[in-house]
């Protein structure tokens, strides 16, 4: 009899231990994958593998102990027998079946459960009810046990076969089942705490974090420029052979009649022209995004971006057909009126329409090297124009992606904030799991105060550019919890590397010209900028930190032949400030 109590308690023992101990590893084991630096995706995949090897491991012992007693029970009764199923017990047949209905009456339903129980469990699976599914495991475990335990009285009249140790060993595992998932459950209510108390500090800081809060700064007072663009039925279209001339590049072998063309083509669009500066002369735009869709809104406004970059090259043509005859006053109206253009969309509230915002202002002063190097600018009025036009663009860019950090967040808020999402839709059962393995509910509230965090660092990064590194060094050291937050942030990183390079390009422009004026005068460039007078300090800093990049040495950059359709990288004897994306000057 004692090889048979060591041989049930060994399979119920096997059978507790084959749930609880997988299931403990993936609890904590899981959480501390996604919530500790160190780990990553490495940690995570070790995670997964020790739980499967611990479960195989389990398994063939389970199935080992299984068969132990089974064969013992087969040995100590004269009854037939059949075995089945890799983690269910066996059938007996005759005279001993009879006998265990008769001392256990619920044991042919126990057993049909039990031989049910897993196929259940797998379907409930496929269908996303986990917690059915655990239930039905729940059911296997319990059943499992009543059964073995009446097949095993059948040739034992002792009514307790498990010894004590094994019941509390078995009730241990179970405990410490239930309590590594209710640690990991206080720490997703911790999180969610965490992420509401941001919530609660942006609402006390007068952030914006519903549609409500953005149509209050989504106010138009006056005209709207944006009716006139989308009234406009028909933008001219722009021939090829002038879009190639005056593409944002370095162009040489320029064929005599070239620019005569372009100034053929404005003057015949004297009426689309003559539109265009009244548009330009109107402040403000609104595109009229429906902000309670959240991002669905934003979509909407694309077809009218379109066509204020439409307008944008009508107005370089007219900037370079200007600058070819030497007309520096219509040059400086083209120029202000480009940069009205860019700011009717400053007010827009989303972080795209900044990207638009800055993508207008860095081919506006790719325009302005050309204008500079290939043409001139010779009024001094109109210089002092251009400078001072520069300068209030440094404040405006700062200004408006700020604004669009803010509309972002709260945009995100709109459409129900979920970084995890995409994790969501990879595996279809996230909300199902999240209520078996809350570390995804903890995963998924720090991903939302991680994303509002980082996004107020890349804010509090808008007026002081030099901690943005600090802000980048923060998301390289997240978890591998915040993996789908640390996509959607270096999103935004990138788009912040890509601002402070349009800030440094607006500061080589104004320092560019200064140069310009200096060249006039000396004749030649100087060795360093602080041989320029008029220059500032903060306006020869760089705004990562460090002075401003010069360099008289020359520059190369790829240079297209007109005559000849082709590009090559060319050597050009001049001054390049702020870099290879900066500015440059040619003697």
């Amino acid at each position: 009899m004692s090889d048979l109590k060591r041989a049930l308690s060994r399979a119920n023992l096997g059978q507790a231990a084959l749930l609880a101990v997988p299931w403990i590893v993936l609890q904590l084991g899981g959480f501390w994958a996604l919530s500790d630096p160190r780990a990553g995706a490495a940690g995570a995949a070790g995670v997964g593998a020790i739980a499967m090897f611990a479960f195989l491991a389990l398994a063939v012992w389970f199935r080992w102990s299984h068969v132990q007693l089974a064969n013992i029970v087969q040995n100590l009764t004269d009854a037939d027998a059949e075995y089945y199923g890799f983690f269910s017990f066996f059938r007996l047949w005759g005279d001993q079946l009879e006998f265990i209905r008769r001392r256990n009456p619920g044991y042919l339903n126990a057993l049909r459960l039990n031989y049910i129980a897993l196929p259940l469990a797998f379907l409930a699976c496929v269908m996303n009810f986990w917690t059915a599914a655990l239930l039905m495991v729940l059911i296997w475990l319990l059943t499992g046990m009543l059964v073995r335990l009446a097949v095993v009285r059948v040739v034992s009249p002792q009514d307790s076969l498990v010894p004590w140790a094994i019941r509390c060993k078995v009730i241990l595992l179970l405990v410490l089942a239930i309590a590594a998932w209710g640690v990991v459950r206080y720490e997703a209510s911790r999180a969610e705490r965490m992420c509401d108390a941001k919530l609660a500090q942006l609402e006390t800081a007068s952030e914006p974090v519903s549609a409500a809060d953005l149509a209050k700064r989504y106010r138009l007072t006056g005209q709207n420029g944006a009716e006139l663009v989308a009234a406009w039925k028909m933008i001219p279209a722009i021939p090829d052979a002038l879009a190639r001339l005056a593409a944002p590049v370095w162009i040489v072998s320029v064929p005599p009649d070239a620019y005569v063309e372009m100034e053929k083509f404005v003057f015949n669009q004297d009426a689309p022209m003559r539109k265009l500066t009244e548009l330009e002369r109107i402040p403000t735009a609104r595109l009229g995004c429906d902000l309670a869709k959240g991002f669905e809104g934003v979509g909407d406004t694309q077809e009218l971006i379109m066509r204020y970059r439409q307008l944008e090259w009508l107005e370089l043509l007219r900037l370079l057909s200007a600058a070819s005859i030497g007309n520096d006053r219509q040059v400086g109206e083209s120029w202000t009126g480009w940069g009205n253009l860019r700011r009717q969309l400053s007010a827009e509230p989303a972080l795209i329409y900044s990207m638009v915002v800055m993508g207008m202002e860095s081919r506006r002063l790719d325009a302005l090297e050309r204008v500079v190097n290939e043409f001139g600018i010779h009024s001094d009025r109109e210089m002092r124009l251009l400078d001072a036009d520069l300068a209030a663009s440094e404040k405006e860019l700062a200004a408006n992606l700020e604004q669009g950090l803010r509309g972002e967040v709260a945009l995100s808020l709109i459409s129900g904030l979920d970084p995890m999402v995409e994790w969501s839709r990879a595996s279809g059962r996230f909300s199902g799991l999240s209520r078996l393995f809350p570390a995804f509910q903890w995963a998924r509230f720090r991903c939302k105060f991680w994303y509002l965090e980082g996004m107020e660092r890349f804010r509090n990064a808008v007026s002081e550019p030099q901690r943005l590194e600090a802000a980048a060094a923060w998301l390289r050291v997240l978890p591998f919890g915040a993996e789908p937050v640390v996509s959607v942030l270096s999103e935004v990183n990138g788009e912040m590397d890509r601002y402070v390079a349009l800030l440094r390009k607006v500061r080589s422009a104004r320092v560019a010209l200064a140069l310009d004026r200096s060249r006039k005068a000396r004749g030649g460039f100087p060795e360093t900028l602080a041989d320029v007078s008029g220059l500032s300090a903060e306006l020869l800093a760089d705004p990562a930190g460090g002075p401003l990049a010069y360099s008289a040495d020359g520059f190369e950059v790829e240079a297209v032949d007109s005559a000849a359709g082709s590009s090559r990288m060319q050597k050009f004897d001049g001054a390049e400030i702020g870099g290879r994306n900066g500015f440059r000057l040619r003697k």
